[in-house]
This record gives structure tokens, C-alpha cells and sequence, in this order.
């Protein structure tokens, strides 16, 4: 849903105080043994959302019904501040997690898994925020992820689903093909227009399996050593 600039920036201050609330009130008489089992939990948290990642990204916010409309939406201005407020967001961590597991547990087991949720949500906003936002360096992480984002935004194909990571687009089938690996005369410079319910408008028709970068990236791919930019990527900045 479309949020106010606060309502978009909440998660950023409040997840991390969560996570440092459920860390501090399982840890601090925590054992050593029980510190390294917490640690393990929470990484366990972690690698659990990013699956969670991208099936909510693949089946749900592209195939459910309103919720797919939402979608619609962040792919047809991806600079607008559109996501999942807090108020929604943080409940649904703690009941995957906190809320699940510790009648059946105990508080700390809970706990560790509810934060490593919390720390991937975290990873994820952050990385998709950046790539819609910042001009990372060519080398980084963040670039990485904001090529292959860019994909999933532009390209007719579906694909791309992880944010912070394409693992589970390898392990399923989904990983785009790599535009920089395009020679720039496969790019429809001047192809007329297609309606695309997907991204809920009307956009330059694209080679099947191939990207269109949209405009929110930015940068200069033939410092990557890449194919030079098509016309298409040179107003988003790859």
C-alpha cells in the first residue's frame, strides 16, 4: 500500500530495536552453551526468510488477488513509497515466529528464530530500498542486487524474485538472463508499445528473456567492462 514518508521509514528504526529487545531479553542470563544455540537459531531465522522471500514474492505478490494489485503498483512507480507498514509487517514476523514457536518451546529458542526473521525483513527492505534509491558502487553488493532487480522489474519474462539474494531463483528456475551479456542491437530501440497487465501499464516491448532497465537505475556499466548501455538503461544509470 502507498505510505507516508514516516509510515515507509518506520520499519528502519523499529525492526532493530525490536531484534536488540528480543536479543537482550533472551541473552542476558543466557549461558555461554545457550548464546551459541541462540546465534545458530537466528542465523537459521535469517536463511528461513530469505526462502520466505521469494516465495511471497513469486506466488503471492504476483498471483494473489489484491495483493498482486499492490504490486502492480510498486512496478508501475517503483520510486513511490510503497510497501507493507509496520503495524502489518511486525505482527506477522512475531506470529511465524515468537508466537508460534514458544508455547511449544521455549522463550529463547522463539526468540532467536522471531529475530533472525526480523534481521531478514531488515536485509531485505534495506537491499530493496537501495536499489531503487541509491547509486552504489559497481563493485558492491548493492549494484549486484539493484542489475538483477532492475530485471526483475523490466523484463516480460517473470524472474528474479529474491531481492537479497538469487539463490532460490537457482535452486527454482527463475534467474533472468544477465543483460550485460546482450549485445546492444538485440535491444528494440525503437519497438512499439505493449500493454502489460503485470507492471499495470504500457511499456516498450521487449525481447523474450531480455531486460529493459527502468529509470530509477543509475550508472555507468561500461566501467563493469560490459556490453555498452543500451538506450533504455542509460536514463536508469546502469
Amino acid at each position: 500500500m502507498r505510505l507516508s514518508r514516516c509510515g515507509y521509514l518506520a520499519d528502519f528504526f523499529v525492526l532493530p530495536l525490536v531484534g536488540l529487545a528480543l536479543a537482550g531479553g533472551s541473552l542476558f542470563r543466557a549461558s555461554l552453551l545457550q548464546c551459541l544455540v541462540w546465534g545458530m537459531i537466528c542465523l537459521t531465522g535469517v536463511v528461513t526468510w530469505t526462502l520466505l522471500e521469494y516465495l511471497l514474492h513469486r506466488y503471492v505478490l504476483h498471483h494473489v488477488p489484491l495483493f498482486d494489485q499492490m504490486h502492480e503498483a510498486h512496478h508501475a512507480d517503483p520510486l513511490a513509497s510503497i510497501g507493507a507498514p509496520t503495524w502489518v509487517s511486525l505482527p506477522l514476523l512475531c506470529l511465524c515466529g515468537l508466537f508460534t514457536l514458544w508455547w511449544r518451546v521455549d522463550f529463547l529458542k522463539a526468540s532467536a528464530l522471531t529475530t533472525g526473521l526480523v534481521l531478514g525483513y531488515l536485509w531485505y527492505i534495506t537491499v530493496h530500498h537501495a536499489s531503487h534509491h541509491w547509486h552504489p558502487n559497481h563493485r558492491s553488493y548493492f549494484y549486484r542486487r539493484k542489475r538483477c532487480h532492475a530485471q526483475h522489474h523490466s523484463s516480460r519474462d517473470e524472474g528474479n524474485f529474491g531481492v537479497t539474494t538469487l539463490f532460490w531463483d537457482h535452486i527454482f528456475g527463475t534467474v533472468l538472463e544477465h543483460p550485460g551479456r546482450v549485445a546492444p542491437s538485440n535491444y528494440p530501440v525503437h519497438a512499439p508499445p505493449v500493454h502489460d497487465k503485470r507492471v499495470g501499464g504500457v511499456r516498450p516491448a521487449e525481447s523474450r528473456g531480455q531486460a529493459i532497465v527502468p529509470p530509477w537505475i543509475c550508472s555507468r556499466a561500461r566501467s563493469l567492462g560490459s556490453s555498452p548501455s543500451p538506450p533504455h538503461w542509460r536514463r536508469f544509470g546502469i
